[in-house]
């Protein structure tokens, strides 16, 4: 999802701009997205494990390793433990 938002400038420059907006280190600020690209996002996390038949678990483990990667990704860290 978010390769297509940078490969397409119509969606680069009219939905996911605003993630960019954000120019702080600051680990939250990955989760500052337009409306739009955030349902795209939860429509492409549910939809795999629901067709899929992906065990609950799994799937807030998933969630939890996704979550904490990207706080980390937007920290402005770099720190030697960092995937």
């Amino acid at each position: 999802e978010h390769r297509v938002m940078h490969a397409i400038p119509f969606l680069r420059n009219n939905i996911h701009s605003v993630h960019h907006e954000y120019h702080a280190p600051f680990g939250w600020a990955g989760g500052w997205v337009h409306p739009l690209e955030d349902i795209v996002v939860v429509i492409c996390q549910v939809t795999f494990p629901l067709v899929y038949g992906v065990h609950p678990l799994s799937l807030w483990v998933f969630s939890f390793i996704w979550v904490v990667l990207l706080i980390e990704e937007h920290s402005g860290h770099d720190v030697f433990w960092a995937p």
